[in-house]
């Protein structure tokens, strides 16, 4: 007799609850600052920088995200914004994947890199020891304005904090556009 085998690993998914499964492309979805430097070769690539304090925690505690739920949030994002006029800056180092604004150097960012979840091959008979194994994609990159959308208008996820702050800056610095203080 084949013992039933279960394939749930121990990440759960941040919208619906669901317990991920190993080997299902699901996405870790973070708050990032972006960055672009040269790759020695004459060309240029984006670097994503992770927010931590002092102690090397997260400030923005990463989540990931079922396929399906991440298409759906991002679909309602991309739902708000569609009403409103993308932010266009001076020198963009790229543009949001959502709504097609720019977004600067150093800026705080919202990421969903597609992820897949592995049994650890390091120690495979450890039920909490997995492997993150990240394809070499582009990930969706979302400004501060469209991850205020995501947090306040979609699924909270995070504390109101800097990237609030930044959508705000984002509506400053433009000439139109939405309101980020207005929700």
């Amino acid at each position: 007799m084949v013992e039933a085998v279960d394939h749930r690993c121990s990440q759960i998914c941040a919208a619906c609850g669901d317990s991920l499964l190993y080997g299902q492309s699901n996405y870790l979805l973070q708050i990032v600052h972006v960055k672009m430097s040269a790759d020695g070769q004459g060309g240029f690539n984006l670097n994503f920088e992770s927010v931590v304090d002092a102690n090397e925690d997260y400030v923005y505690f990463p989540y990931y995200l079922e396929e399906i739920c991440w298409k759906k949030e991002r679909e309602a994002i991309q739902e708000l914004m569609s009403e409103y006029e993308s932010y266009i800056f001076r020198n963009p180092i790229c543009a949001c994947t959502t709504c097609g604004g720019s977004i600067t150097q150093g800026e705080l960012v919202g990421i969903a890199h597609v992820c897949i979840i592995k049994v650890s091959e390091r120690d495979p008979d450890n039920e909490n020891a997995e492997d993150l194994y990240m394809p070499p994609q582009n990930p969706d990159i979302l400004c501060a304005c469209c991850m205020q959308e995501l947090n306040v208008n979609v699924t909270t996820y995070w504390e109101e904090g800097d990237f609030i702050d930044d959508a705000q800056k984002r509506e400053a610095w433009s000439m139109g556009g939405r309101s980020a203080a207005a929700g």
